[in-house]
């Protein structure tokens, strides 16, 4: 009895690998394809990184070769002429060509350049932003200089302290102490406040008559941590 439970069981197992087998052949064509797209994504995935790092190092390249050019016209005409398709690095090379504009004094020209970045959405935030400070800062009395403040100054924007700065710096121009000082006030009881800035804030506060606000505290105030 033990003998043919013994046959029975041997050819079961040779019957379930025959089944096995047989649906290996039928879907093995299955893990195969499911493989080399694995393979094949992953293979594409680096090639498509090594293509966008050598065209970053090649922007770079380009945009250096134009900086190291000694004449302040060649440069900037060396600069005009570079274009990407990259948005970022199309604006970062429009950013360096209207500060070396406004440098030599050509602040029409400049003030287009930077204008023109502004509105450059799809380049980020950040150099959307750059733009607008460096053109107010360069051309305080153009046309919706004191909106783009405005709106630099908004919570979360990345330069929300350079853009109180100079709103503080309007306030005193139009003879407005108290919002000047609000605003000066802002900046030195910000965390983020860089030594620069806190020095300049300070100076001017003092000169307004202001009192100068002890550095904040990074840590929490019980001590702890």
């Amino acid at each position: 009895m033990s003998e043919t439970d013994s046959f029975i069981d041997e050819v079961s197992e040779e019957v379930r690998r025959d089944q096995l087998f047989g649906v290996f052949k039928k879907y093995a064509w299955i893990a195969l394809t499911l493989v080399v797209i694995i393979v094949g994504a992953a293979a594409f995935n680096e090639w498509r990184k090594s293509q966008v790092l050598a065209q970053t190092q090649a922007a770079g390249d380009q945009i250096l070769s134009a900086l190291e050019i000694q004449d302040p016209s060649e440069r900037i005409d060396a600069l005009a002429g570079l274009s990407f398709e990259d948005a970022g690095k199309q604006a970062l090379v429009k950013l360096q060509e209207a500060s070396m504009l406004a440098e030599e004094g050509r602040i029409d020209e400049a003030v287009a350049v930077f204008e023109a970045v502004a509105s450059l959405d799809e380049a980020g935030l950040v150099y959307t932003d750059l733009a607008k400070l460096k053109l107010v800062l360069i051309a305080p009395e153009v046309d919706g200089a004191e909106a783009m403040i405005e709106e630099l100054a908004s919570l979360d924007r990345p330069f929300r302290l350079l853009a109180l700065e100079q709103r503080a710096l309007a306030s005193v121009r139009s003879g407005d102490t108290d919002a000047a000082l609000t605003d000066l006030q802002a900046i030195l009881t910000d965390t983020q406040t860089t030594q620069d800035l806190r020095e300049r804030t300070q100076q001017l506060t003092v000169v307004l008559g202001g009192e100068v606000p002890p550095m904040p505290s990074l840590l929490p105030e019980n001590g702890d941590g």
